[in-house]
């Protein structure tokens, strides 16, 4: 299949198929080390399909051809923990170019930072951001949303006018996040849809498809 490849690797066994799993991918077959899942995405801005591929074990011979995210799960309390997790560390750093990167542990730890991880903590949920997907889930893009606010300032020094560095607004959601917390609901939801617009400009979609 000629499809955007996701590499799900974990230092615990069976918990990368797991993850597939719960991210909505459907099993589909067993080929050459991997186990291959079909995540179809559907929501109000786009459709599309992705190859979810995963590996339970380290090999020199994996082919990473067309992997364009990678998603590492770590326990790092679990038995051998930096043991598996040196294991990975080969094909870990191969794939270091990777559109995304995705480190999914108990806490952040050194391998994150050296590696430039986009770390998930699956200890304590935050609730705030059950809050902010949820009005992200609601929001109507408006064609009138034309008010400058200090977080399209933020995204305006990320995007310039025509090139997207969608690495660099990814790991500035955080701080944009916080920033709109602070603003008034009514800029809140402008806020919101300048930062929509921006990743989907981000994955070379055409601002003019989100129009009502």
């Amino acid at each position: 299949m000629n499809l955007p490849r996701i590499l799900i690797i974990s230092t615990e066994k069976g918990k990368a198929n797991e993850i597939a799993a719960h991210i909505g991918g459907e099993k589909l077959s067993n080929q050459d080390h991997f186990e291959y899942h079909l995540w179809d995405i559907q929501n109000k801005y786009y459709k599309t399909q992705v190859l979810i591929c995963v590996i339970e074990n380290p090999s020199e011979d994996i082919s990473i051809d067309n992997v364009e995210a990678l998603i590492v799960h770590h326990n790092p309390q679990a038995e051998d923990a930096d043991q598996n997790l040196k294991k990975w560390s080969s094909l870990i750093d191969s794939l270091a170019e990777a559109e995304v990167l995705l480190f999914s542990c108990n806490f952040i730890t050194d391998t994150i930072i050296r590696n430039e991880g986009k770390p998930l903590d699956v200890g304590e949920q935050n609730p705030d951001m059950a809050e902010v997907e949820e009005q992200f889930e609601n929001i109507e893009l408006s064609q009138d949303s034309t008010e400058t606010l200090p977080i399209e300032n933020m995204l305006d020094g990320i995007m310039g006018e025509e090139n997207v560095d969608f690495g660099e607004l990814f790991s500035q959601l955080r701080a944009m996040k916080e920033h709109a917390a602070l603003l008034p609901t009514d800029q809140r939801r402008i806020a919101a849809e300048q930062l929509v617009t921006a990743f989907w400009k981000a994955m070379g979609g055409d601002p003019s498809e989100m129009e009502d």
